[in-house]
């Protein structure tokens, strides 16, 4: 008996050790959402005003219109270079457009 509760008491703290890593692992990453909050008809240009945003180099949200949030999910620290291209012809190469 003596036996059985060692072992569970080493299976319970090997379980605390885990969640407590995985809990520390990802306090080092943090969410990230974006919102556009900028009516066109402010600047002139159609109410949705589509626009993509690059995020170091690459095209990582593609459309995103007035109103909407998009997640991008969780990431490391660090810096990021971030450019909002402005979509002026759904033809255009998208995180091609002006940038904002």
């Amino acid at each position: 008996m003596k036996r059985k509760l060692t072992i569970m008491a080493a299976v319970v703290m090997a379980l605390t050790l885990l969640t407590v890593l995985i809990a520390a692992a990802d306090a080092h990453l943090a969410t990230v959402s974006v919102g556009h909050g900028i009516p066109g008809d402010d600047l002139g240009m159609d109410t949705a005003l589509p626009v993509d945003v690059d995020v170091n180099g690459a095209c990582a949200i593609e459309g995103l219109e007035f109103g909407e949030f998009y997640d991008l999910g969780m990431v490391p620290p660090g810096t990021y270079s971030v450019t909002v291209h402005v979509v002026v012809s759904e033809t255009e190469p998208v995180c091609s457009g002006p940038a904002a």
